[in-house]
């Protein structure tokens, strides 16, 4: 009886563990497949795939917790939720890998990503700021860092006139290396 037993029981775990398998193998190609056909389009992204893309990523992360791949999926359903203007489901995205992920190597990234949403598509400065400050105070030698005092350096200054500015300075600096020959 306790032979019998003990077969069911692994022939149930072996089942449980065949099952979940092939679970995570057929998101994993659904996932393979609409990324293909949405990079291969050759117009504009397609928002209802994207999200169904940005859902399984997070379909995927919420039932594989502990994969290496599930923060890099999160990063490009992040990723992809700014480039169809749903900053607030990245910010969460992202605020999500930061939490969940400490160990990510794209952690700074992320928090880079959130300042950037913050400024560009929320036009809520004062986070993006505060968001960029904390970029900069633990990450100071990241390679982001200068594109991150950039942004608050210049951030609310219309486009024109950044430009003519960075003409100005430009400018000047070529007349300067004149004048130095």
């Amino acid at each position: 009886m306790r032979k019998r037993n003990l077969i069911i029981v692994m022939a149930i775990a072996i089942f449980a563990i065949t099952a979940c398998k092939t679970a995570k193998e057929r998101t994993s190609e659904k996932i393979t497949v609409l990324e293909k056909e949405i990079m291969s389009s050759k117009t504009k992204i397609d928002s209802v795939k994207a999200q169904k893309l940005i859902d399984l990523y997070v379909n995927f992360a919420d039932n594989f917790k502990t994969d290496t791949i599930t923060p890099v999926y999160l990063l490009k359903a992040a990723d992809i939720s700014m480039n169809i203007l749903k900053h607030q489901q990245s910010i969460q995205l992202l605020d999500r890998i930061m939490k969940d992920y400490t160990g990510f190597s794209k952690v700074p990234d992320c928090l880079f990503l959130k300042a950037f949403i913050y400024e560009n598509q929320a036009k809520d400065f004062e986070k993006a700021k505060a968001f960029y400050t904390e970029f900069l105070n633990k990450y100071p030698n990241h390679e982001l860092a200068p594109s991150a005092k950039a942004a608050i350096d210049n951030m609310g200054i219309p486009m024109d006139i950044l430009i003519k500015s960075f003409e100005q300075k430009n400018k000047e600096s070529k007349e300067t290396s004149k004048q130095k020959s």
